[in-house]
């Protein structure tokens, strides 16, 4: 089929079957087994096999529960076995999808077997072999992804209680043994505070498999290395897809995705279980355009029939109940980690609560769980949903897989900074009365505590007229639990000693910066400030809930008002939240806040929901002071009855607005 056929919504019917919808007859009776004509519904049985008789799909329970019959690595069991339903000769699955759009096997088996079921009687089964090549069109950086086939583990590891109780599904206690792999056994060897210490040693021919191949571990000296036996020719199937192994070296390994069965031939027995021609209907309930459908109909049978077809084709509105560019569509999605299936980001509940669904260590929940809105074609808040939303209708689902590059990025070493454990500080410290005064605003008294080190006091012990000389108030051996590891302070009576004991893994913020921990060699620490997803294939599946169009928000406009008590007395009347924005009119990003986010449909969709007022609070300074506004713009989101819910300082982006304004309905 063309592109340009794909794009157009077809009805795919028998002419005699057609004929008998438009005239409203009906045939009765018995006679010889149906056969099987293109567009015909039908119900199909089936399993599929390698060339070598392994399994790699079945809609039959009995035999993918028969242990004696070999099983493919890339078969997966089925939550219910029950017949496939096709229609018969058209490729099933979504259509005019964007390049980085994956059916998946299943359904690109389906589609194969749906051209292989035409001209076979109900009843009747057959071995068809199918195959599938690579989509054309398919960029190089789209089929071939390369993964670590090595990668580090440490003896020891530092974590928070909590992020212990996660992954491990019990409350941490000393001697306790941990197994986040099996090929490097952990035990807990302390719990202090909120911190749990687990050391790990290698069991000798203990390993795990996993979907590249086994497993297993090799001691370095300082660490471990966890090592895949990956090998080339190797099947490998990671949710919905499969691919090849077709390169290994040392560290790395290539996987090729573009062939949807590997690059392999399917051995399929099928049975067609039932067959029915579909009843046709037009797309619209207007008396008026169903007239204009019937006659397209009847004129494509009579067409069909002067040429010699048995098929006729009627193509209607293609986008009648598609999303195109500049539509709000509202999607679920659930995102996850290509390499090992973890969810780090989903907008349902469920799969959030289910403890059978393994979640990321930077997995955050939302604030609460809806669809989210996504602009058609524009960026949204997770990378390739406004372009995967094109072409979708409504109830429709759809998975994309992301390589780093068309995701959040490959990791950059300049987001690596090493920082020391240990610091260094004289007991007896001296600065000048001015530094003095400037840090602490007040004048230095003898015997005076203040707050100059984090961990611990510091006294002033003596001022002359120039000098004030302070000492720190530190106790040996103290210990102070953080949020990313355990600080521990000694002394010598000379000097004091911070020495820093991080937790692998916990979040730390420099400068404003936010990254995490992600290893330590005792001397020295080293935080990550590159997104945690950063390096990582990524795969989302989503689904359409609902499509508003672009025209619907042509016309509509923000009701703003612009009178802040007006518009707190309104507020209260109607009972809906407030958003203030106080604004300048010299400020660009007011501008761009107010002229482009306030235009944008994600945020004129919820035009009922909210009271809004702006104010010119460079020029009314009443509500500078009063909302202690420190830069512009400021967005102030206020209760019914004027209390202040949450302050937005800076500009942001529509998509974040939205995550904000969703929050406080």
């Amino acid at each position: 089929m063309s592109r340009q056929e794909k794009r157009v919504l077809s009805i795919t019917v028998t002419i005699a079957a057609l004929i008998i919808v438009l005239s409203g007859c009906a045939i009765t009776g018995s006679g010889p087994a149906r056969v099987v004509k293109p567009g015909d519904q039908v119900m199909l049985n089936y399993t599929c096999c390698l060339k070598n008789g392994e399994i790699v799909t079945t809609t039959d329970k009995g035999v993918a529960k028969n242990q004696s019959l070999p099983k493919a690595s890339i078969f997966r069991e089925k939550l219910h076995y029950k017949a496939l339903g096709l229609v018969a000769g058209r490729e099933t699955g979504c259509q005019d999808c964007p390049e980085e759009i994956h059916k998946g096997f299943e359904e690109d088996i389906a589609a194969r077997l749906a051209e292989a079921i035409v001209d076979l009687r109900v009843g009747e089964s057959r071995t068809v072999e199918i195959t599938a090549a690579v989509p054309p069109g398919m960029k190089k950086d789209e089929q071939f992804i390369q993964m670590a086939r090595v990668r580090n583990f440490p003896r020891e590891m530092r974590m928070a209680k909590d992020i212990y109780a996660a992954q491990t599904g019990k409350q941490p206690e000393a001697g306790q043994e941990v197994n986040f792999n099996p090929a490097i056994p952990g035990k807990v060897t302390s719990v202090i505070g909120d911190e749990v210490v687990v050391q790990f040693k290698i069991k000798p021919g203990a390993g795990r498999d996993t979907f590249f191949g086994k497993e297993t571990a090799r001691d370095m000296g300082d660490h471990f290395e966890i090592v895949i036996d990956a090998r080339e020719g190797h099947l490998v199937r990671s949710g919905p897809l499969v691919g090849k192994i077709i390169d290994v070296d040392e560290r790395l390994f290539t996987l090729d995705y573009g062939h949807p069965f590997g690059g392999e031939a399917l051995v399929c027995d099928i049975t067609v279980e039932s067959a029915q021609t579909p009843v046709i209907t037009a797309p619209s309930s207007k008396k008026g355009e169903t007239r204009v459908a019937q006659e397209k109909s009847q004129a494509a049978v009579e067409e069909a029939a002067r040429a010699g077809k048995t098929v006729a084709e009627i193509d209607f509105d293609k986008n009648r109940d598609r999303v195109q560019k500049g539509d709000l569509a509202r999607v679920n999605y659930t995102a996850r980690c290509f390499s090992d299936d973890k969810v780090f980001r989903t907008t349902l509940a469920e799969v959030a609560g289910d403890p059978d669904i393994k979640k990321a260590a930077w997995y955050e929940e939302p604030e609460s769980f809806s669809p989210e809105d996504i602009l058609a074609g524009e960026k949204a808040s997770m990378p390739g949903l406004g372009e995967a939303v094109l072409g979708m209708s409504a109830g429709e689902k759809r998975m994309i897989t992301l390589t780093p590059e068309k995701a959040y990025g490959p990791p950059d070493p300049r987001k690596m900074m090493k920082l020391p454990t240990i610091k260094r500080m004289s007991e007896v410290i001296s600065m000048s009365a001015q530094e003095y005064v400037q840090k602490f605003r007040f004048l230095p008294v003898v015997g005076k505590e203040v707050n100059l080190v984090p961990y611990f006091k510091t006294r002033v012990i003596e001022i002359t007229e120039r000098r004030v000389t302070l000492e720190h108030l530190a106790k040996d051996g103290e210990q102070v639990q953080e949020s990313f590891g355990t600080t521990e302070i000694h002394s010598d009576g000379k000097e004091i000693f911070i020495k820093l004991v991080p937790r692998i893994g916990a979040p730390f913020e420099v400068k404003g910066r936010k990254g995490r921990i992600i290893s330590t060699d005792g001397s020295a620490f080293t935080v990550d400030f590159n997104n945690p997803l950063a390096g990582k294939t990524i795969v989302i599946d989503l689904k359409v809930v609902s499509i508003t169009r672009a025209s619907v928000f042509q016309t509509m406009e923000i009701p703003w008002l612009e009178d802040h008590d007006a518009g707190l007395a309104a507020a209260l009347t109607d009972g809906k939240p407030v958003v203030l924005v106080l604004h300048a009119e010299w400020c660009g990003w007011c501008k761009r806040l107010l002229n482009e986010v306030m235009d944008d449909p994600r945020i004129k969709s919820l035009n009922d929901r909210f009271v809004w007022v702006k104010i010119n609070s460079d020029v009314e300074l009443e509500y500078k002071d009063l909302y202690e506004q420190k830069g512009f713009p400021l967005i102030v989101l206020l209760s019914p009855e004027g209390e202040i819910i949450k302050k937005l300082d800076g500009f942001r982006d529509a998509a974040t607005l939205k995550r904000e304004l969703d929050n406080i309905i």
